[in-house]
């Protein structure tokens, strides 16, 4: 029953993941979407460092049932502020019908569309290769580099750093930069320490450098998700429009889309999506 419970609540957390993104979607585009993503990122790296800390202590004062007592009234101050404090973002004119026929066939337009498919390409691996850290560097660090429960906490906690700071720092470099290019960085970034420390490992060298390359690895974090998500909401706008969609029409400012020039996308960007 536990472990039932347990799916039903993985189930649960990943929706909101998704409503919490979509939220922004709703609300805003292009370069303040791209901001208001970073700090979902920046909250998706902080969980990993504070939750295993919290935990810790609980355990050590209290019964490990104490835990779920905890997650319950979490996850009751959660429904209380769903339902009486954040409002519907999307609005009503927006909102599809035709239940479940109508959302399968929108995922399998929006599937076959290439330019949402490589930036969610590059969303997914970056995930993947978060998760793949996470999972892993337990084992790595203690087992075959030998260092203590105590120093990996440690090391785990800066490499979360990293990824909270390049977050925080997205959230700047995104009013004067497009959002293409640091996601760019950051994939390109995350593809040359991940290979390098492949080689690395192939050749038997396992010590400092693995650290160091672990760090960059997940410092590119902070570049990628952020900037994917908000490109993925724009190719997805596209995607869904019913009729072929004018280089103008998608700006975010609807004076522009009232007028007859051409949109510029995002302010200091090239025109419409570079795709």
């Amino acid at each position: 029953m536990v472990l039932v419970l347990r799916g039903i609540q993985g189930i649960a957390g990943a929706a909101g993941v998704v409503i919490a993104r979509a939220m922004v979607s709703d609300m805003t585009s292009g370069r303040t979407a791209a901001q208001l993503y970073s700090v979902l990122a920046l909250i998706t790296s902080l969980a990993p460092v504070i939750a295993p800390l919290l935990g810790g202590v609980i355990a050590t004062v209290a019964q490990w049932q104490a835990v779920f007592w905890l997650l319950t009234g979490f996850g009751l101050l959660m429904l209380a502020c769903s339902v009486f404090v954040i409002p519907e973002t999307l609005p009503r004119a927006r909102r599809s019908q035709g239940g479940l026929g109508r959302i399968v066939r929108n995922a399998i337009t929006v599937v076959k569309d290439r330019r949402f498919t490589l930036y969610a390409m590059a969303f997914a691996f970056g995930f993947g290769s978060l998760f793949a850290y996470v999972s892993a560097s337990s084992f790595v660090i203690q087992n075959v580099m030998g260092y203590s429960a105590l120093a990996y906490s440690v090391i785990f906690a800066v490499n979360a750093a990293g990824a909270i700071v390049t977050a925080t720092l997205n959230t700047k470099l995104v009013k004067n930069h497009e959002p293409r290019a640091l996601l760019l960085m950051g994939v390109t970034g995350m593809s040359v320490t991940a290979c390098l420390n492949m080689i690395l490992v192939l050749l038997g060298v396992v010590g400092i450098p693995t650290l160091i390359l672990l760090f960059l690895m997940q410092s590119c974090i902070g570049f990628i998700f952020g900037n994917a998500v908000a490109w993925l909401s724009n190719a997805h706008t596209l995607t869904a429009s019913p009729a072929p969609v004018p280089r103008w029409s998608a700006c975010p400012n609807s004076s522009w889309a009232a007028s007859s020039r051409p949109c510029p996308a995002w302010p200091g960007t090239t025109p419409q999506f570079p795709w």
